[in-house]
């Protein structure tokens, strides 16, 4: 079903799924167009100068070949005080490094130096024939956010969909990287991948995505309410606890008050995760509150009749 909905997308059909089709162009409000207007200002067009080679390739085999905590540490530290400019030279770095290890090190020391003002300039990764490269850039562009990066994301998505509607080609598409290609555009605003970003979120691997997932709706949620509306026409709709897990945690995100009225008819839900699902949504979207990783069945129950009677 999923497939079938991403191939009607690359081809330009209508979705199957009038839910996700119903919020493809809505009437941006003031502040929406202002945030839109905002993310695609001051936008860096090059690099920051950088130390000298000798010193920054020091630093990195440091950060690469550290033994020990304190050598990490002195590493990142150095990577930090160098500042964005350490920025290619790491991502060369991350494309030709096989150990886990130094890449996870190599991409927190990158987290720590690019701004939403990098964006553009990651964005030039897209592409890279280095597949950690590639996959570090799809990632960290998604959770920085950048609504003017959408048509560069629906070029890769288009070009992925094709190949899977491939015979030929579709199995030659890595499932991660499809992932990626997905959750970024989600996160420029645009709701055609939704289908296969809502599966994830509602997935056993949800965990391992989780915090990329919530900071990527959160980008989509600043690039305007498409996407919010979009997940939230889709909860009305949602069969299944895995369904309807996916739908919560991304619109807690990604969604806003008005998103509310969708979340209420999960505090009724019989399957316990649906329902702390829902409620933690209703802390987020009307109070602001952050999610509760825990609740009891009792506390759960108490807390939804709460809701019920607000919204």
């Amino acid at each position: 079903m999923i497939r079938s909905i991403l191939i009607a997308v690359a081809i330009g059909a209508p979705l199957a799924s009038p839910s996700l089709a119903a919020a493809t162009a809505p009437i941006l409000s003031a502040p929406a167009i202002t945030a839109q207007a905002e993310a695609l200002q001051e936008k860096a067009s090059e690099w920051p100068d950088a130390p000298g080679r000798e010193a920054m390739t020091k630093t990195i085999l440091k950060l690469k070949k550290a033994t020990t905590d304190e050598m990490a540490r002195q590493g990142a530290e150095e990577i930090r005080t160098a500042g964005a400019g350490a920025a290619p030279s790491l991502l060369r770095a991350l494309g030709k490094e096989r150990d886990k290890g130094a890449r996870a090190r190599l991409m927190e020391a990158l987290d720590s130096i690019t701004k939403p003002e990098h964006t553009r300039l990651l964005a030039k990764e897209f592409s890279s024939k280095k597949e950690h490269t590639q996959a570090y850039v799809l990632r960290r562009v998604a959770e920085l956010g950048d609504a003017g990066l959408k048509d560069d994301a629906a070029d890769l998505w288009k070009g992925l969909v094709a190949m899977r509607a491939n015979p030929k080609k579709k199995d030659k598409v890595d499932d991660d990287h499809e992932r990626r290609v997905a959750i970024l555009l989600m996160s420029c605003g645009s709701p055609d991948s939704l289908p296969l970003v809502l599966e994830l979120a509602g997935s056993k691997g949800f965990k391992n995505w989780r915090t990329h997932l919530q900071a990527a709706a959160e980008s989509a949620k600043s690039a305007g309410p498409e996407v919010g509306t979009a997940i939230a026409a889709h909860m009305t709709k949602a069969k299944g606890m895995r369904e309807q897990l996916g739908t919560l945690r991304l619109l807690t995100f990604a969604g806003s008050k008005e998103h509310a009225a969708a979340v209420k008819p999960a505090l009724d839900s019989n399957d316990s995760p649906v329902k702390i699902a829902a409620i933690n949504a209703l802390r987020r979207l009307v109070d602001g509150d952050d999610p509760i990783e825990k609740l009891s069945t009792f506390d759960a129950i108490e807390r939804a009749n709460k809701w019920k009677t607000r919204i």
